[in-house]
């Protein structure tokens, strides 16, 4: 084998950890190595940081949980979710409904915004512009009926038949059946990609129809509300983050909070960057 065992270390807690050496650079490396936990002072404290998503608190109430500062709490906790991106996402099958919904583009806790050529806006603001517009981010979501969804970030305004392409083709399966609201880029997709496409209408659907978009535009509603209400708004380059915090709950609200949250830590564990392979 490449690697093998070689011996134990001991942190400032008393845990025992394995460390391992790897025979092709030399390294060596313990179970955390390149995980979100590595180099971390205070491991002892994810659990409960894991606990505190699974619970959806907030920056500050987490850092008052874990007796933290507030910087720490927010470094934890893009650290957890980065690594949850870092996954491999399902492909979605079956029946998916796909939809885009628009977030007004946010520079939220940045200094920076004076640089851009705007001027700062109140939480909740509104666009300059009627309408679509570059100030708005799109986000392409799908869903199946398998309850699984997935988001990703189209770029600014209404999305071009490569962003919609580049997007869903890391979404959806070459058998399932696509259904959206028929605008051009997803027709366009469905015929280059050659996948099924049902365009909906939501005011002509017949009532009990299999083709619909109930489904994703109740996704975009709960999280609108989550985003908004919940989170007041979050800096759009983290964006992309919390569309997976919001998936992972979204999927673990059906378990009691200890699993979730142990579930959350262990798929954070099990991504990482640069380490040896066996």
């Amino acid at each position: 084998m490449a690697v093998k065992r070689n011996g134990t270390t001991k942190d400032k807690n008393g845990l025992i950890k394995q460390r391992y050496l790897c025979h092709g650079c030399g390294r060596r490396f313990n179970d955390l190595t390149g995980t979100a936990l590595a180099y971390s002072k205070k491991q002892e404290l994810w659990g409960q940081m894991a606990r505190c998503m699974v619970e959806g608190k907030s920056v500050r109430k987490t850092a008052q949980a874990l007796d933290v500062h507030v910087a720490t709490a927010f470094a934890w906790r893009h650290k957890l979710l980065d690594a949850h991106r870092e996954q491999e996402k399902p492909t979605l099958t079956g029946i998916v409904e796909t939809d885009e919904m628009y977030l007004l583009h946010s520079m939220k806790g940045s200094r920076r915004v004076g640089e851009t050529g705007r001027k700062s806006r109140r939480r909740g603001g509104v666009a300059t512009k009627r309408g679509l517009s570059k100030e708005q981010v799109c986000l392409v979501v799908s869903q199946d009926r398998h309850q699984q969804s997935l988001a990703e970030i189209s770029g600014m305004g209404m999305p071009s038949a490569i962003a919609v392409h580049q997007v869903l083709t890391q979404m959806v399966h070459k058998e399932a059946i696509l259904c959206t609201d028929g605008a051009q880029p997803y027709r366009r997709y469905c015929q280059e990609a050659e996948i099924q496409h049902v365009p909906v209408d939501g005011k002509k659907r017949l009532k009990g129809s299999l083709y619909h978009l109930n489904n994703v535009n109740n996704w975009h509603k709960r999280f609108r509300d989550w985003h908004n209400v919940g989170l007041r708004g979050v800096a759009t380059k983290y964006l992309l983050n919390y569309t997976t915090w919001f998936i992972f709950l979204d999927q673990a609200r059906k378990m009691s909070q200890v699993p979730a949250a142990r579930q959350m830590l262990v798929t954070a564990c099990s991504a990482f960057g640069e380490r040896p392979a066996a």
